[in-house]
């Protein structure tokens, strides 16, 4: 069945609860902007840490008020600094996220991360440290 045309023109208010369209739209768009992804951002990698080319370039971006890593890193020492997060990029206090570390003990091992920014790999395990840490599908909140 066809959808019949309008015969007359419709005029479409501009206001709709006493609100104006154009503030509404406005107020909408800001909300959505505060979403819009921020570029990934290749992480300055610190230690002896450097990124295994696996799972794109280790790095972080904001979608709202959460961070998101990638990449995967090798080289670096057990309970040493890997990279630290820019301000606008840090969570509000000490979070741990559980990455992946492999092959000398294969499993789950800590990306803590500080208030100051630093990300620091934690063995789980402890030694020898992992060779390689999947910083791939890790992500926090930076509202406390």
């Amino acid at each position: 069945m066809a959808i019949q045309l309008p015969i007359s023109k419709t005029i479409i208010s501009t206001t709709q609860w006493g609100i104006p369209i154009t503030n509404e739209v406005n107020r909408v768009a800001s909300l959505v902007d505060g979403r819009t992804p921020t570029v990934w951002t290749a992480l300055t990698l610190t230690n002896g840490w450097t990124s295994t080319g696996s799972n794109g370039t280790p790095g972080y971006r904001k979608i709202g008020d959460m961070v998101y890593l990638r990449g995967m890193i090798s080289g670096g020492a057990n309970s040493t600094t890997c990279a630290t997060l820019p301000t606008g990029f840090r969570p509000p206090s000490l979070t741990d996220l559980i990455c992946y570390q492999w092959p000398n003990a294969p499993g789950a091992c800590l990306a803590s991360i500080a208030a100051s920014g630093a990300i620091t790999i934690v063995s789980i395990t402890g030694t020898p440290p992992p060779l390689y840490v999947s910083l791939a599908n890790a992500f926090f909140s930076i509202t406390p």
